[in-house]
């Protein structure tokens, strides 16, 4: 079993339009383990190899018929042969036929897994991550995974564990760093977090994503300043992710200092993402929400917030977050950062 990244090699983009049945805006999951994803600069010449950042999935940016162009949950974009992917409706029929194939591919296992966890079966999910580390029981890659789903299960001490695990395995692999930041994050230990960011980014200073987290994490623990700082590095590393710009325009419309807001400024961010992202999901609903009401367009501010109601689960305290923050908006008062 490799690494988690799940990149597909490309020789040729292709010029045809998008068929019928377009793949745009929906989430797939490639059938490799072991590929790289191809990036063209503006004139259309092929560039290195996007780095690797262990997406377990993508959302689908283009479609040309024979090729998709995907974006990485951590921003990355790139072209890749539709054949070598799947859509998740479609994925744990292809996966089961090919561990019954070969009950010993722990790849198999572990994608079904990325399958069963996009459905909400996280024990479904558990269990064939639990196979794929029985099979291969030193790669990281079936720890790290495990642990994400765990984290999504909120389950944080099991979550803990294993991507300490994976970083036993590899220590030199950034994301097992990462994804127990994210932990910490989640449990608000943000100094704990920062140290796991801290400790990816000497692993790759090149990588994006450890910058948008740390800046997160020391937004959310009001150290506003360098969490701009990082903001601005990870708009550098990646021009093309919408990430960084919703989290400046979420410190600029929310932080619970005055004089770090700035309406006009976060609503030029959040505009910004939606070019880079048109499909926003729930929290960057609520991101564009908060810079109109700093900005202090109030019916924009709920006109975005209902969206992100509408895209929350019904029950669960996000959406009990969302309706609050929409009272505040009907009332005509920002949401700021307790």
């Amino acid at each position: 079993m490799r690494h988690l990244a799940c990149l597909v090699l490309l020789l040729s983009v292709g010029t045809g339009f998008a068929q019928e049945d377009s793949w745009v805006g929906k989430t797939i999951i490639t059938k490799r383990l072991d590929a790289k994803l191809i990036q063209f600069d503006a004139k259309g010449k092929q560039v290195n190899p996007a780095p690797l950042d262990d997406s377990i999935h993508y959302r689908v940016l283009a479609d040309k018929g024979a090729q998709i162009k995907v974006v990485t949950t951590q921003g990355v974009e790139g072209w890749m042969d539709k054949n070598d992917a799947v859509r998740p409706e479609d994925a744990v029929k292809h996966f089961t036929e090919a561990i019954v194939a070969n009950p010993k591919d722990a790849g198999a296992y572990q994608k079904r897994a990325y399958a069963f966890e996009l459905e909400g079966k996280f024990d479904s999910a558990l269990r064939d991550l639990t196979d794929a580390i029985h099979l291969e029981f030193y790669d990281m890659a079936g720890y790290n995974s495990r642990g994400i789903v765990y984290t999504a299960k909120k389950e944080y001490d099991q979550a803990l564990r294993d991507f300490s695990l994976a970083i036993r395995y590899d220590p030199t692999h950034p994301a097992g760093y990462c994804n127990r930041g994210n932990v910490f994050l989640a449990k608000k230990e943000y100094g704990k977090a920062v140290n796991d960011y801290n400790a990816a980014l000497r692993r790759d200073p090149r990588l994006a994503y450890p910058y948008n987290q740390r800046g997160l994490a020391r937004f959310l623990n009001k150290d506003y300043d360098d969490a701009l700082d990082d903001f601005d590095t990870a708009q550098k590393l990646e021009p093309s992710s919408a990430a960084a710009h919703l989290n400046r325009a979420r410190l600029l419309a929310t932080a619970g200092a005055k004089k770090y807001c700035d309406g006009k400024k976060a609503v030029a961010e959040v505009k910004t993402s939606l070019k880079l992202d048109k499909y926003p999901g729930p929290d960057a609903l609520e991101i564009i929400a908060a810079a109109h009401a700093e900005a202090g367009n109030f019916p924009e501010a709920i006109r975005w917030q209902e969206r992100a109601i509408e895209a929350h689960p019904a029950e669960g305290r996000a959406s009990a977050r969302a309706r609050a923050r929409l009272l505040l908006y009907n009332a005509k008062t920002p949401y700021r950062q307790e």
